[in-house]
């Protein structure tokens, strides 16, 4: 049986395979997340509390006094997929490679407690794309979870906030160098998406009429292709209009990353953590998921009657730093990884 850990990237078609394959596969046994209808779910709550919360935020004060409990709650459902004869365990979650908010721990360490509960032999997944039309997406996601702030603003928090944000994650080669210190050189599997698109970001066929990137995937995992299988779009993007009118809703409906501190972020993912411990101020857990959503539909029926759209002006300078730093960590990857990867990651520019 394979174990592996889908860990990203963010805006890689994470959530299509959390919600259609991961979890209806019957040669997967899976933790999650996507389980459920929910692209929140876990298999249960106390691996909900080990994968959203110990693994992403917990300093270690609390991570080494619930690591041994969690280890054998895990241990048991490796058992049970074990004695169901699946071929493949494992849990995927883009944020287990990527901060999506500076309140989460440093993703060096998210790895090292990703050992604890996985072997070295444990496969590694993480799909990649190149980095500046990832910021664009990541904007675009950032804006739909609250951000009230312009891509220029966004740019520039990358850039002089660096020290504590996600910018490192970008780098494909550190995030390289960090699994080898843990897992296999050959368990490690980068897939970068411009491989299974085209020009016009279809998803490439293999000869006998199969998505390459899931046939690929199921080879990797060691499990049959599903048959009739359809990757859904889930979570598209908002257009150039919908996001100018979602930030100027951002600024008068506050949620997530609009409230003053981040880590109120996406906080409905962590609710099982908060009744695990029985924190009772949180009176709500799903108060800024309705906001979101009302904000959403709102920008959507604005722009309809709107010519206005959203501005990627950004300063220059910064955007020529980030540039010329990301091209040399792509070259240093390729490198590393014994890997040609597309142009664009050799002129990753705006």
């Amino acid at each position: 049986m394979n174990k592996f850990i889908h860990v990203g990237m963010p805006k890689t078609m994470t959530s299509a395979l959390q919600k259609s394959l991961y979890p209806v596969h019957d040669e997967i046994y899976y933790l999650g997340i996507g389980n459920g209808e929910d692209l929140i779910d876990y298999i249960d709550d106390k691996t909900n509390v080990t994968f959203e919360t110990l693994m992403l935020y917990a300093k270690s004060g609390y991570y080494d006094r619930q690591k041994e409990s969690m280890k054998q709650h895990f241990e048991q459902h490796l058992k049970k997929a074990k004695t169901s004869n699946k071929k493949a365990f494992g849990v995927s979650s883009e944020w287990l490679s990527f901060n999506f908010s500076p309140d989460m721990i440093d993703n060096k360490e998210k790895i090292v407690r990703l050992s604890d509960f996985f072997d070295e032999d444990t496969k590694i997944i993480i799909f990649i794309r190149n980095q500046i039309s990832l910021i664009k997406s990541l904007f675009n996601e950032y804006v739909k979870v609250g951000l009230p702030f312009s891509f220029g603003d966004f740019i520039n928090y990358i850039h002089n906030f660096k020290d504590r944000n996600f910018y490192y994650d970008l780098f494909y080669d550190i995030q390289l160098n960090n699994y080898l210190n843990y897992f296999k050189r050959e368990n490690i599997h980068f897939l970068p998406l411009e491989d299974y698109r085209d020009e016009h970001k279809k998803l490439t066929l293999t000869d006998d009429n199969k998505i390459k990137i899931i046939d690929d995937l199921c080879d990797i995992l060691g499990i049959n292709y599903p048959n009739n299988f359809q990757l859904p779009h889930i979570n598209p993007s908002l257009s150039d209009k919908e996001l100018y009118h979602k930030i100027e809703l951002n600024k008068k409906y506050r949620h997530d990353f609009g409230n003053l501190l981040f880590e109120h972020a996406n906080i409905h993912r962590s609710r099982k953590y908060f009744e695990k411990e029985k924190v009772n101020s949180i009176v709500d857990f799903f108060n800024d998921v309705k906001v979101k959503r009302f904000a959403l539909e709102q920008a959507k029926e604005m722009a309809k009657s709107s010519n206005q759209k959203v501005s990627y002006n950004a300063n220059q300078e910064i955007i020529k730093k980030i540039s010329l730093e990301l091209i040399e960590s792509n070259k240093r990857f390729e490198k590393m990884y014994g890997i040609n990867l597309a142009n664009s990651y050799r002129n990753v520019r705006l």
